[in-house]
């Protein structure tokens, strides 16, 4: 059910209408780090972000891609987790950065493509980081990698200040 669930998210993320409002990054990043910090209370995870930054978003949606980045850096990573926000010219960057092994430079191409795992033999289906691209296409964003190994790896979502194409 869950597999199948992940599937039906990646497949409209793009399409599903968006439920936008003005989204408060500090409050939405303090959340995540605090759910990430539920469910990994051995792992330090902070959340920094420029004082008063807001997105137009669905926040639902935004918090789901960052859970998901989020859950990566818990399951992939080692180390402190770090969310910051910062303004970038006319867009949002959103950055999610471990101290792990990092990811080799091959794989980086691949991963936000459906069923992609970086790590064989782990837990999950390959679709987190896809489902994140959607979600960031249909706010008009984009997400990336920047990643070496033995210096740990900062997935980074950017997102215009204005309303999102998709809403």
């Amino acid at each position: 059910a869950g597999l199948v669930d992940n599937l039906l998210a990646v497949s409209t993320a793009d399409a599903a209408p968006l439920v936008s409002s003005s989204v408060d990054l500090g409050t939405l990043l303090g959340d995540v780090a605090a759910d990430l910090r539920a469910g990994a209370p051995d792992r330090s995870v902070s959340a920094v972000v420029e004082p008063g930054l807001s997105v137009t978003a669905d926040a639902s949606r935004l918090q789901q891609a960052l859970l998901a980045l989020g859950t990566n850096a818990v399951r992939h990573g080692a180390g402190p987790i770090r969310l910051t926000a910062k303004a970038d010219a006319g867009d949002v960057r959103i950055e999610v950065s471990d101290a792990g092994g990092g990811i080799p430079e091959a794989e980086q191409a691949a991963i936000f493509e459906p069923f992609h795992r970086a790590s064989p033999g782990t837990r999950g289906s390959g679709l987190g980081l896809p489902l994140v691209a959607a979600i960031a296409r249909a706010h008009g964003g984009r997400v990336g990698v920047r990643s070496a190994p033995g210096a740990g790896t900062t997935f980074w979502l950017t997102l215009p200040r204005g309303t999102p194409s998709g809403g």
